[in-house]
């Protein structure tokens, strides 16, 4: 067991990723995973640490007895990338993503969170892109939050990117030579402390199996609701015959393949 724990959960927009950081947090076993290294979130996070520049937060993150982050992928890892390059100074130029994420802390380990139903996680993505509101447990400033309106084509797009996202995220691990710990969000919401437990296991953490459970009450609750499934209908609807069988069905991994391979040949609409 390496002698600092560290991990980075790997995954996409509207994954459950939240959830699962909320789970692991309260057991209080696995540091505390957030996204500190997202761009959006820094002057926020800086404020927190006491800091003014990425150099000093990231010292500051890196001190802590867990290395525990949450990376979305596509256009927020690269950011982080271009960050730490500019960390590294004129050397980071010539330095491979794997070897500047795998600097941070020796022994890293990678958690892929993904989900099984594609186009219901396209569908929350459009929703949240509209509506502006991305965690349910917090309430929407008065005048902020937008009613979302139906859009095939919308819907689609959000497809495009988490597929792309995802197959980003598989080519990395192959670049790392890594095996990650899969987690499915239909999976874990069924059992999330049978992946709780699996992610002890990964990381190598001691978990007895007498541990008691925290009572865990998480802040966040399913914003789905009827609306989202007649979504999901009408979606399918405008779809049928394109595609052979439900995509929903097929492992994650071999679900982005399809995508990819059939470049997205769907049908759009306004």
């Amino acid at each position: 067991m390496p002698s600092k724990l560290s991990y980075v959960i790997c995954t996409t927009p509207r994954s459950g990723s939240e959830l699962l950081c909320e789970h692991l947090r309260e057991t209080r076993l696995f540091g505390s995973p957030q996204e500190y290294l997202h761009r959006h979130s820094f002057p926020v996070l800086f404020k927190s640490f006491g800091v003014t520049c990425f150099n000093d937060y990231l010292a500051k993150l890196l001190s802590r007895p867990v290395f525990a982050v949450k990376m979305h992928g596509g256009g927020y890892f690269r950011e982080t990338i271009a960050d730490l390059r500019d960390v590294s100074g004129g050397n980071g130029v010539h330095r491979s993503r794997v070897d500047l994420l795998e600097s941070l802390s020796p022994g890293l380990k990678y958690i892929w969170l993904t989900r099984r139903s594609k186009v219901r996680q396209a569908i929350s993505f459009s929703r949240a892109l509209q509506s502006g509101r991305w965690q349910s447990h917090v309430e929407p400033t008065a005048g902020s939050e937008r009613a979302p309106i139906y859009s095939g084509a919308a819907i689609n797009r959000a497809l495009e990117r988490i597929v792309m996202m995802e197959s980003d995220w598989q080519e990395y691990f192959d670049e790392a030579g890594a095996a990650p710990l899969t987690l499915v969000y239909e999976d874990f919401v069924r059992d999330p402390k049978k992946m709780v437990r699996a992610v002890a296991e990964f990381l190598e953490v001691p978990f007895r199996e007498d541990f008691v459970w925290p009572a865990i009450k998480p802040r966040m609750r399913k914003l789905a609701g009827d609306e989202t499934e007649q979504w999901l209908e009408r979606f399918h609807g405008e779809r049928r015959g394109l595609l052979d069988d439900p995509l929903e069905e097929l492992p994650a991994a071999e679900h982005n393949a399809r995508l990819v391979r059939e470049q997205f040949v769907l049908r759009r609409t306004a």
